[in-house]
């Protein structure tokens, strides 16, 4: 089966609906890093749990969040999910699978969720986090306090490197 992958410093956005309530997606990690998984909340009322599993083995989860009810503005823990750290001890494929099974509080079930995969091995990336710019309604970087805007489209953040990007469709397995 095909199924997307996550790329590391990489904000990519996925919509949620009554037919596409359980997303997956793949990402490869190394014996001895340890990762983080945010996911955040753009539009509509998407609420889903986040699940993250070795691809071989999808039932042992090694790391487990939901997102929280209300807005994600700036200042609030509201709207996010984080998973950190995800302790990776066998190098490999994982799975990150997003399912909102209550089809959402208010249906029709329908929104946007914004994800980022970092490796907070060296501490750096557990600084870094997503938010909704206030202002312009786009979903931003928040490195260490200092807010830069992520680009709708995949080019660079200035000064982080982060992309973003539409979900890459490659093989698994």
């Amino acid at each position: 089966q095909i199924i997307p992958r996550l790329r590391y410093n990489e904000v990519i956005i996925v919509d949620m609906s009554a037919r596409d309530f359980i997303l997956g997606f793949c990402f490869d990690a190394g014996a001895g890093q340890s990762l983080r998984i945010e996911a955040l909340k753009v539009t509509g009322n998407a609420e889903p749990g986040l699940t993250v599993s070795s691809f071989d083995n999808a039932t042992n989860f090694i790391g487990a969040a939901q997102i929280s009810s209300g807005s994600s503005d700036l200042g609030a823990g509201a709207g996010r999910a984080v998973i950190q750290p995800i302790l990776i001890t066998q190098t490999g494929r994982y799975l990150l699978i997003l399912a909102d099974l209550d089809g959402a509080p208010n249906p029709p079930l329908r929104g946007q969720i914004a994800l980022l995969l970092t490796d907070v091995t060296s501490g750096s990336g557990g600084s870094v986090s997503l938010a909704i710019d206030p202002a312009t309604g786009n979903v931003i970087v928040v490195p260490g306090g200092g807010i830069l805007p992520a680009p709708i489209s995949p080019q660079l953040t200035p000064g982080l490197g982060f992309p973003t990007a539409t979900p890459t469709i490659e093989a698994a397995g």
